[in-house]
């Protein structure tokens, strides 16, 4: 009777350990390469000029990427911040999405 009492004991600890490590858990994040998240507003001024407005309650490093020519440099956007992208490398450059690094 004692040995079982002991293994419930160890048993239940055990599952209220697992129950906690899942309550815990951060949610996941991002990877790099998905797209930027909604709270990012992205203006389309011309083809090939973009500017980005944070409305996020966090900073998040942004990369552009462009069709038709290379992707910007991976740069942080602060919540509250804007910034104008532009590339002027071809003719035939246009905005393709924006995504995080």
């Amino acid at each position: 009777m004692r040995i079982l009492r002991k293994a419930l004991a160890v048993t239940t600890a055990g599952l209220l350990g697992v129950g906690i490590v899942a309550v815990t858990t951060p949610p996941a994040f991002a990877a790099p390469g998905d797209l930027a998240p909604s709270c990012i507003s992205r203006t389309l001024k011309t083809f090939n000029v973009v500017t980005l407005t944070s409305n996020c309650a966090y900073g998040y490093h942004i990369r552009v990427i462009w069709d038709l020519a290379p992707d910007s440099d991976c740069f942080w956007l602060g919540s509250g911040q804007t910034v104008t992208k532009a590339n002027y490398q071809s003719p035939l450059v246009t905005y393709g999405k924006t995504v995080l690094c």
